[in-house]
């Protein structure tokens, strides 16, 4: 999730830390995601969790000294029931001024369907079908 749309890759992949120091956000600007997904638990005091790791989750990084978000992250767990939580993150962004990125680095319409079909359509679920559908001889 960011508040631009102009990606940028470094040697180390996307950083989007220079967007959220264009526009310097307080991570109190996603407690509202809490009546989304409760509040998790978290392995570093510089990581707000919402949500199961293991599950879905958003995920906002920030530093603790001036507690401003450096990242935000969400996941999506398509082995389990999702439309809800999908629904409500996108109501979120669209009220937040924000938009989705997937993994390439393209801006997704903020609409379920759109963000369904990614999910449908990603190798990760390709490769989880096929494992599921798998029937050792």
């Amino acid at each position: 999730m960011h508040k631009d749309s102009n990606p940028v890759s470094g040697e180390d992949g996307f950083d989007e830390e220079p967007y959220w120091l264009l526009t310097p956000t307080k991570r109190s600007l996603f407690d509202g995601i809490s009546s989304i997904i409760s509040k998790g638990k978290s392995w570093s005091d510089a990581l707000d969790v919402y949500g199961n790791l293991e599950s879905n989750c958003l995920n906002v990084l920030f530093n603790t000294a001036t507690q401003e978000v450096e990242s935000v992250s969400f996941r999506i767990d398509y082995t389990r029931q999702y439309e809800h939580v999908c629904r409500a993150i996108i109501e979120f962004c669209i009220l937040k001024g924000m938009v989705v990125l997937d993994e390439k680095l393209e801006i997704v319409p903020m609409s379920y369907e759109a963000i369904k079909a990614l999910i449908e359509d990603s190798s990760q679920r390709k490769r989880y079908d096929q494992m599921s559908n798998y029937k050792p001889e």
